[in-house]
This record gives C-alpha cells, structure tokens and sequence, in this order.
C-alpha cells in the first residue's frame, strides 16, 4: 500500500475527521479546508497560489543560499534555522514591488534584509566573539576580506565546559538565485588556545569570480574543539558555535544596496520623497558592509 492509498484508507476510516500532532500531543478535528484540486485551478485561489509560487522560490533560495555557505554551516547545529532563514527570505522576495505575486524575482528584491542573520539562534557571534570586525567586497578582483580586530581571546571569546582552541572561518559566495547555482570559497585560521594572550589584527581573505554581476554574500563564524594529548576531538555539541551573515553585496537591477521597508503612515507627501532619496543615497555605491565603530580607507 503506497503512500496514496493509506491516506484514502485513514481518511474513510475517520470519517471526515483528520488527526493533528499538537505540543502536547495528538488532537482530533473535524476536517476541513478547501481541495487541493480547488486551489490549484479555480480563479477565486488565484492570489493563493502566487503565494504558494512565491513561498517555493524563497524556499529554493534559502536553500541555494545555504549551499553556498555549506563549508561554514557545517560547523553549526540549530533545527529551527531552515524555518527561519525561509521566513526571512519570503520577506525579502516581497520587496520585489514590480512584479506581482507569483511572479516576483530576488534579482528585484533587497538582499540587505538577509545582512545580520544569525544562522544559530541560540548562540549570536556577538556574544561568543567579542572583537569587532569588518568585510571589504572588492567586485572588480571579486576578492573578499574579513578583518577581525585585535583581541584577546581570554576576556572576549566566550567558550564553553571542554573547549580548548577555537577557530575563526568565513566563506564568501556568489549566488545565481534564478539557475540556482553559486560560487563559493571558505578560509578559516589555525587554532587559537582560548587562554592566550593578545592577538593582532587577522585577515581571512577569500576569492571570487572577478568582475560578477551576481549578489555576494559572507559570513564569519567561530567553532570550538578540545585538545587532549595532542590529539584534537571536535565537541560533541556544535550549539556553542556561532555563524553570522556580515556582508550582502548587490548591484542587480532594479535592487539597489540599502533598500528599506519604511513605514509611512501619517507622513507628508514631500516627506516621503525626501525618506526615499536619502535611503537610496545612503548606500548607493558601497564597497562593502562594516561593523559599527569601524571606517573604510580612502579610495
């Protein structure tokens, strides 16, 4: 009996009922809702199902996006991060206000929403590593860097029971949402004893196709092993480990670096116009996205 079949077979069996997996259990209702065949042909689901269009290209695109950053992520453990990150990119695709539901295209979206994510929730870079950082995307070489601050690792590492060494990593990645395809690169430094002294400045430099149109992403994580006679031993529990996104490079079409969502309810028409060109100015030609305290260099 396949799949089909013993749906058919609950269904007859209760009678119209259908069973639900609850928190704090199983629960009974009554069954209802539309078809499957209603919502797919009949023109009163129309906007239904570019919702549905929409929702299975964000999807897709979580995805692709996660692959890119497959050398990175496999470093970190957090179940709800696929719900979140998918929840984040339909936000994103619905900044796409020239094409309509259903239709609406990440090349026509503002990517700088995705800026910041954290892909563990229950462990954010900035209360694991405490030393400032920036990322410099050059387009033309396609080279990224990350640069993180001099810091020292025994007041501003925060590492847990078992941890001997950590380890900082990044990847840089270009993405094709449309074909679904990316390129990706992943450096990561040498082993750092959580109990050393002050570091200098490091640098973790990545390359990329030079000269790509495509949006590109970078992200900075740390991860924790355990030392023990010399040999090294990953820890059992990756939750401690932290990966952030800390750079979103677009120049796609249509898609302009710093578009916001404002609301702009109560506000003047002459007001809205002066909103909306400072937001678009602000970040029109940026060279790469920093953290706060730290400046670019000339030129």
């Amino acid at each position: 009996m396949n799949g089909k079949q013993l749906q058919a077979k609950l269904e007859e069996l209760l009678g119209g009922l259908t069973v639900i997996r609850m928190a704090d259990g199983f629960k009974v209702r009554r069954k209802r809702g539309p078809k499957r065949d209603q919502v797919l042909k009949a023109p009163e689901f129309e906007n239904t199902r570019g919702s549905l269009a929409d929702f299975v290209n964000a999807s897709r695109a979580g995805k692709t996006l996660r692959n890119s950053l497959r050398e990175s992520l496999c470093h970190v453990t957090d179940n709800g991060m696929y719900n979140r990150l998918t929840s984040l990119m339909c936000k994103v695709l619905k900044t796409d206000v020239k094409n309509p539901a259903g239709s609406r295209s990440f090349h026509q979206a503002g990517l700088s929403q995705l800026r910041g994510f954290e892909f563990n929730g229950r462990s954010a870079l900035g209360t694991t590593l405490m030393a400032q950082h920036k990322v410099e995307v050059d387009r033309r070489s396609g080279e990224v860097r990350v640069y993180v601050a001099a810091f020292n690792p025994s007041v501003c590492v925060y590492a847990p029971p078992g941890a001997t060494h950590f380890v900082l990593h990044s990847s840089a990645a270009a993405v094709d949402f449309h074909s679904r395809t990316y390129t990706s690169a992943y450096m990561e430094t040498n082993m750092i004893p959580v109990d050393s002294g002050k570091l200098d400045e490091m640098v973790l430099r990545m390359q990329l196709p030079a000269s790509g149109s495509l949006p590109m992403f970078a992200v900075l994580g740390i991860y924790f092993v355990q030392e023990v006679r010399g040999v090294v031993y990953p820890l059992t529990n990756n939750s401690y480990n932290s990966l952030v996104l800390v750079a979103v490079n677009d120049e796609t079409p249509g898609a302009p670096a710093g578009a916001q969502l404002v609301k702009t309810k109560g506000v003047k028409k002459e007001e809205k116009r002066t909103l909306k060109v400072l937001l678009v100015s602000r970040e029109s030609k940026p060279r790469g996205i920093i953290a706060p305290g730290w400046s670019l260099p000339d030129g």
